[in-house]
Formats: C-alpha cells, sequence, structure tokens
C-alpha cells in the first residue's frame, strides 16, 4: 500500500530461522496444533486468592515445583512442573480456578512466498479496492504523519518499500526486540536489544499491508 506511515516496531518473538538464511530442518516435527508438554501445568487462581499461599500449596505437594508466576491484571497464575499430581488434582485445590497441561507450539515450515511485480499487482492483486482504501487515496487520504506500532516478529526494514533504513528520519523510526536474534524459545535465553529486525518475515508482512510503497504485500 502506499501509506506515508511511520512505523514503531516491537519484536517479540525470537527465532533462529532467518528471513533470508534459513536452517535445513527438514527432519523437525511440525504440528497445526499443540503438544503437550508433560509433567508440567498452567494454573489459574481463584479471584481473590493469594499467589504467595498457592505457591507455598504447590511446593508443599510431593514432586512439584513452581517454575513461573504470573501476577498481573489479565492473568493470575503459576506455571507448574509436578511428577504426581495432574490437572484434577490441581484443580482439587481450594484457591485454583482451572488448570491446564501446558503445550509447546511449534512454528510452521517456512513456504517461500509468491510476489508479483508492482505493474501485475496494482491492476491485478491489489486488495484496495475489497477494503476501501482506493476511495480513501481518491479523496487524498493517504496516512501522512500516523504513527503505527507493530507489536510482531520485527520489520526487515532494509527493503526499499519499508524505508531503506532503521531509526529518526527513516518510515520505521522506532522500536526493539524483547527477545534478541537467538534461537529462543527453541533454545537459550532472551537477549533484548534495541533492533527490531525481523527473524521470521510475519512482522515485515504485517508492516508492508500498513505502509509499503509497493504492493507486493
Amino acid at each position: 500500500m502506499r501509506l506515508s506511515y511511520t512505523l514503531l516496531a516491537l519484536s517479540t518473538i525470537g527465532c533462529g530461522f532467518a528471513l533470508r538464511h534459513r536452517r535445513d530442518n527438514d527432519n523437525a516435527q511440525v504440528s497445526n496444533g499443540t503438544d503437550a508438554v508433560p509433567k508440567r501445568f498452567i494454573v489459574e487462581l481463584e479471584k481473590g486468592a493469594s499467589v504467595d499461599a498457592l505457591q507455598k500449596e504447590i511446593a508443599s505437594r510431593k514432586g512439584a515445583k513452581v517454575l513461573k508466576v504470573f501476577n498481573s491484571d489479565v492473568f493470575k497464575g503459576i506455571s507448574v512442573e509436578a511428577e504426581e499430581d495432574n490437572i484434577d488434582t490441581l484443580q482439587s485445590i481450594q484457591a485454583v480456578s482451572k488448570a491446564w497441561s501446558s503445550n509447546k507450539i511449534r512454528l510452521a515450515p517456512h513456504i517461500p512466498a509468491q510476489s508479483f511485480s508492482d505493474d501485475a499487482s496494482a491492476s491485478i492483486y491489489t486488495v484496495h479496492n475489497w477494503t476501501g482504501v482506493d476511495r480513501l487515496h481518491a479523496a487524498g487520504i493517504k496516512g501522512k504523519g500516523a504513527v503505527v506500532a507493530v507489536v510482531d516478529t520485527g520489520i526487515w526494514y532494509p527493503h526499499s518499500d519499508l524505508g531503506g533504513g532503521f531509526g529518526p528520519g527513516f518510515k520505521v523510526a522506532g522500536g526493539c526486540d524483547l527477545v534478541g536474534q537467538g534461537s529462543w524459545p527453541f533454545e537459550g535465553s532472551k537477549e533484548p536489544d534495541e533492533d527490531p529486525l525481523d527473524q521470521i518475515g510475519h512482522g515485515t508482512h504485517v508492516a508492508g499491508i500498513v505502509a509499503a510503497n509497493g504492493d507486493q504485500y
């Protein structure tokens, strides 16, 4: 889309598969769903229940330990590793509202995207007329001066359609990477930095929908 938006990129997902230099991993198990992690559970607290009290209760149970605490206005609960407990026994605890198996979500394998030249996409593949953007453009409304935060996998800002650079004065004006460029969550730990360069491609696609100069997004 030809929108003069300024983007603020927040990279929230880390992965070792680079956009242009992905690992060959044909033997990796890939699922459209999720895989339960053995002996690990997510436990939600009843409204008004004490997180500290639940941690003590879990710690007192044989073969159980608390892995992570979630204590926010959105969700209060804990992540648990338990040798002998299961969903039913965890849900029987008075302070517990609900318990689930902890699931591992796997990324789908990379499939190279098909792209078209601007000449082809402008006349055939554009979705402007489906969404009404063409009418906004005809009225002179092109988003100039708007600031959009893309909270995704980052943005491949070197692409010319996305401004070709990063920082003040560029289309991608700022941002950060909350997990780093390593292989987390597959291996290693988070290594946050100030560079939101995309490692997967989804955030770049979203940014392209919002503000790319070309129509190939």
